[in-house]
């Protein structure tokens, strides 16, 4: 099976060896933990990404429906990153509602409860599924290679990532 990572040893190559050019790349963020939200909001911007957050599926959808809406240049959304379980509306049934509405952004959905179900679902959808904990910097590769993907005009990758590590083991000083 070919997929969007090759490798968990791309994930842990030196930064130097990825593309730095998230400058002008822009991300929704969806997450009902607000401390998680902070958390991957700060690391984003941090790697240069333009970030902006919403703590439900419906403000996500919400967000996506204003930018269609504006007349004017809006800034966009280049990548979708939700969380899976979230009240009111899953961030698995918002990327149905946006699949469902011809929106091929790239997006990855976060899950600690990663069953066959919902990684076949995200395959079908063409999302990128991490399954939680992750290391930061895995999370910031992967939307890296999502975006890079994109500005090349290729199909939004899709892969599952299960951790390669063991939770609370060390992952060579990245975050």
């Amino acid at each position: 099976m070919s997929s969007a990572i090759e490798t968990d040893r791309n994930y842990f190559a030196p930064d130097s060896a990825l593309p730095r050019d998230a400058a002008c790349k822009s991300i929704l963020l969806a997450d009902d933990d607000s401390a998680m939200l902070e958390l991957l909001c700060l690391r984003l911007s941090e790697e240069g990404f333009e970030v902006h957050t919403v703590g439900t599926g419906v403000e996500l959808m919400r967000a996506l429906e204003q930018l269609s809406l504006e007349t004017s240049p809006a800034p966009g959304v280049d990548l979708i990153i939700a969380d899976l379980r979230m009240p009111q509306l899953t961030g698995l049934d918002a990327m149905r509602r946006l699949r469902a509405d011809h929106w091929d952004l790239p997006a990855i959905l976060m899950t600690a409860f990663p069953n066959t179900l919902v990684r076949i679902e995200a395959e079908k959808l063409g999302i990128t599924l991490i399954a939680k904990p992750f290391p930061l910097q895995v999370l910031v590769r992967t939307a890296r290679h999502l975006l890079t993907a994109a500005d090349e005009g290729l199909p939004a990758p899709h892969a599952f990532r299960s951790p390669p590590w063991e939770p609370g083991a060390p992952t060579n000083g990245h975050s």
